[in-house]
């Protein structure tokens, strides 16, 4: 008297008796419990209600399966994922100071080399290797904002701040940085008559080094790279041309 062979199965007999009212209510009901016992083992429960066509009286008929392997395998990937966020966060938080604290010098230096430019004058030489020293102090700058912004995107959290700008002067800055770092390389430039375009000059700046800086890395030395820009009806079409070696032709639909 009193016993419940059905939640008596169940390591936590609460959850059991939950399970059955749910049937008995909604006609079925499933879910995965723990047995009873020393050992973990875990059971799919489903539940149906039924009327026993002897008696007539309201049942419930029972299917279980035992999926105590797949339970401890998804157990051992949800901490393995959760150790991989507190990597990724790490990194996060490691990219975050040492950009700080890489800028506090690059300022300093920026700042000292622009004053040493002045006391020079504009024609010497001193202050050339001075606007030099400002343009490696504002690409390293730029490096450093790149890693944070690549690392925004593995997180899926892009800022996306779009603003009516014209791409020509970053197109031709963008080539400018790829002339300087690679003076061996031949860099053609066409520019059509470009509108005003709604975009985001961050994420348009960074696209257009990536896929310059990726035109010098698969070319062979001293191949030259062809950047075109021009309007194409309501559309404006950037393209970049190397002669390195190419894509697969099986992997160009997966491209874009």
């Amino acid at each position: 008297p009193g016993f419940d062979n059905f939640t008596a199965m169940f390591a936590v007999p609460a959850q059991a008796a939950a399970l059955r009212a749910k049937a008995l209510d909604k006609g079925s009901a499933h879910g995965t419990l723990r047995m009873t016992g020393k050992a973990l083992r875990m059971h799919q429960i489903a539940l149906r209600r039924l009327t026993d066509p002897v008696t007539g009286r309201l049942s419930l008929m029972i299917a279980q399966q035992d999926v105590t392997r797949a339970h401890r395998m998804e157990r051992r990937l949800q901490k393995a994922l959760v150790r991989e966020k507190a990597v990724v966060e790490t990194q996060r938080l490691f990219l975050s100071v040492t950009s700080h604290d890489f800028r506090t010098p690059l300022t300093i230096i920026d700042g000292a080399a622009r004053r040493i430019g002045r006391m020079a004058g504009a024609d010497s030489p001193i202050a050339e290797r001075a606007a030099a020293i400002r343009a490696t102090a504002r690409r390293m700058a730029q490096a450093i904002d790149r890693t944070l912004g690549w690392s925004s995107i593995a997180e899926g959290k892009v800022a996306f701040h779009p603003e009516l700008a014209d791409i020509g002067p970053m197109v031709e800055k963008a080539v400018a940085n790829q002339r300087t770092l690679h003076r061996d390389r031949t860099f053609s430039v066409e520019l059509g008559e470009l509108p005003a375009l709604l975009l985001d000059a961050g994420l348009v700046e960074r696209s257009l080094d990536n896929l310059l800086s990726n035109a010098v890395k698969y070319s062979p030395a001293g191949a030259g790279v062809d950047v075109r820009c021009v309007r194409r009806g309501k559309r404006v079409e950037l393209s970049v041309s190397d002669h390195g070696i190419g894509v697969p032709e099986a992997d160009m639909r997966r491209m874009f």
